[in-house]
């Protein structure tokens, strides 16, 4: 089966969500199991080449970790291990239930279930990192975590911090963990805030830009041109939408999230309740680190989430779906 046709296929028993990281899930060597052990993943990543013309399998093998954070590196990256990964379970005999992407992860989620092709897919995201990294660049800024504050105290120390200049929520990634993004001196303010106001730490995260800021506005209408050149279907399975929170079953919908995505925050921990309402018990989170299962320990303690990064992962992540695991 070629990349273009992998679509998720829903599995009987245990409701199933596939959760696919975004940036700064990146690490050195990521894929390189999956691609090693797999001739599937070896002919996805000569596709990906192809259709970009760029041999990243050297950045995301061999690369150092600077140069993997790069926006336009890190995209493609994340998105052909992501599917690599997906490609594994289901061949394996997994299926899914629902998709969620984390932001750049969408992107993967919309691939796996059937909304575009792997190669469309993929040079969505290169085209994506390009335009970023341009708006970075024109517009430099920071985005940091904010880690044992709630909501309403992070929201109040942007609020406070905002006369500085240009700082938001950028991510409602659980109830013990925000993430603000924006110009340097405000985002800086508003950390001080939130520490004043009993965070138990903030950590710079390992991204090039103030993402999910007004300060990406830049290049929003190119990436509407680029997403408009593409098919978008109606996913094979519902899609939890990490940028309206909602459940959508629209292509077209998912198109208007994707075009919205780089000035609007990721709401994660709506994600997790709309999870909840669906009665998702098992997650496989599909591409690189465990940044998703260690969020939704937090978010949804009753889900079970297995990483699949190699093929024995994949087996194993199928097995317990089916229940032929217990441990």
């Amino acid at each position: 089966m070629s990349p273009q046709q992998q679509t998720v296929e829903p599995k009987r028993g245990v409701r199933t969500v596939g959760l696919f990281p975004g940036q700064g899930s990146q690490y050195p060597g990521m894929g390189w199991r999956l691609f090693s052990e797999s001739a599937a993943a070896r002919g996805m990543m000569a596709c990906a080449e192809e259709a970009l013309g760029l041999r990243f399998s050297r950045t995301m093998f061999d690369g150092t970790e600077e140069e993997l954070q790069r926006t336009e590196n890190a995209s493609a990256a994340i998105f052909v291990d992501s599917l690599m990964a997906f490609r594994a379970f289901r061949d394996a005999g997994g299926g899914l239930d629902a998709v969620s992407g984390h932001s750049l992860g969408q992107y993967a989620a919309l691939c796996a279930a059937g909304v575009f092709g792997f190669e469309e897919g993929v040079r969505l995201v290169r085209r994506r990192g390009e335009l970023l990294a341009r708006a970075t660049a024109r517009a430099p800024g920071l985005t940091c975590a904010v880690l044992g504050l709630e909501v309403e105290g992070v929201q109040r120390a942007v609020e406070r911090a905002s006369s500085l200049g240009v700082v938001v929520m950028a991510n409602y990634n659980s109830p013990r963990q925000m993430v603000v993004s924006g110009e340097k001196a405000p985002v800086e303010e508003a950390l001080r805030i939130a520490l004043e106001l009993g965070a138990r730490k903030v950590v710079p995260l390992r991204v090039c830009g103030a993402f999910h800021s007004p300060l990406m506005a830049s290049v929003v209408e190119e990436l509407r041109e680029a997403l408009s050149a593409v098919e978008f279907r109606d996913p094979s399975v519902p899609v939890i939408d990490s940028v309206s929170g909602r459940v959508e079953t629209s292509g077209e919908a998912l198109r208007e999230s994707m075009a919205a995505q780089p000035t609007t925050p990721v709401r994660w921990m709506s994600c997790a309740e709309h999870m909840r309402e669906m009665e998702m018990r098992f997650g496989v989170e599909l591409g690189p680190g465990r940044v998703l299962a260690g969020l939704m320990r937090y978010n949804l303690p009753e889900l079970r989430v297995v990483g699949v990064e190699s093929a024995e992962e994949a087996r194993r992540a199928a097995c317990l779906q089916q229940g032929v695991l217990d441990g």
